[in-house]
């Protein structure tokens, strides 16, 4: 896949395909096994170029693209764009927002309704004909271990509702205490905030879904600006406050060159910020 990334590269250098703000050329190819998401302008001449490169690349790797299988989406465009894209290149258009690879994309914050579906893939992993044949010491085992790692990756890339998080822990809760979909506070002996407490502070070590969601989205911001290799560097990442809060609140900065220190706001001054010795104040 590294050739067809390459082709897209130099399809870029050669002005076949018009640069697209914000991100390099590298970062317009998303390839995931056999799943591949190309970015590129709804005009014709880009439209063709991609064509011809999909054929080339096929004819040299024998991966060719099913385009009765694939769809192309508009991000924003109008009915023309959708039936030039339709025309070029010969497949199914599908509206914005989209499913890739589980995960929802979206310009905007979910809806109850985009998120709907994450709670149910979790309801989903156990029938209520199996969760009837599970013994209750198997209960915390597939809660650690399967069902709480269902929406991981959605509460990687975007900070999860709140009825969304209070709905996967009751449907967990449920499921730990009796095995089914619903249960009355009779059935749970102790909290679930107890029992979501690590080993030694009393509890069984299930994950806390809002304290990981926020540790997750804070590693983003930690990879931004510790690793220079990751591919996705640059892109811009959606504004966070609780996250960039935490962030700013436990990482202190020793200063080199300087080339990556934030002047206002990153804490290297004797374990402070500029914003936080001297705030600016308005008159």
């Amino acid at each position: 896949m590294e050739v067809l990334t390459k082709a897209v590269s130099l399809a870029v250098e050669h002005d076949l395909l018009k640069p697209l703000a914000g991100i390099t050329p590298l970062q317009r190819i998303s390839i995931y096994a056999d799943d591949v998401v190309m970015f590129r302008k709804p005009v014709k001449l880009e439209l063709a170029a991609v064509k011809q490169i999909l054929y080339l690349f096929g004819n040299a790797s024998e991966l060719h693209v099913n385009y009765r299988k694939s769809a192309a989406t508009l991000i924003r465009g109008g009915e023309a764009e959708a039936r030039l894209v339709a025309t070029e290149l010969g497949c199914d258009t599908v509206p914005f927002p989209i499913r890739y690879l589980g995960l929802q994309l979206s310009l905007r914050p979910l809806t109850k309704a985009q998120w709907q579906p994450a709670l149910d893939n979790i309801k989903r992993m156990l029938p209520a004909w199996q969760r009837s044949l599970i013994s209750k010491e198997s209960h915390l085992t597939l809660v650690k271990t399967v069902l709480q790692v269902r929406p991981v990756h959605h509460i990687l890339v975007e900070e999860a509702s709140v009825w969304l998080l209070e709905e996967i822990n009751k449907w967990l809760r449920a499921f730990f205490w009796s095995g089914k979909k619903e249960v009355n506070g009779g059935n749970c002996p102790v909290s679930w905030d107890s029992i979501c407490r690590p080993f030694d502070l009393g509890g069984l070590g299930i994950k806390n879904l809002q304290l990981q969601s926020l540790a997750l989205r804070v590693r983003w911001i930690w990879l931004s600006r510790t690793d220079t290799s990751r591919p996705w560097l640059g892109l811009s990442l959606p504004k966070d406050s609780a996250a960039r809060a935490v962030f700013q609140s436990f990482v202190q900065f020793a200063v080199g060159s300087g080339s990556s220190i934030l002047f206002w706001r990153d804490r290297w001054l004797k374990g402070s910020s500029v914003q936080e010795i001297a705030p600016l104040r308005t008159i």
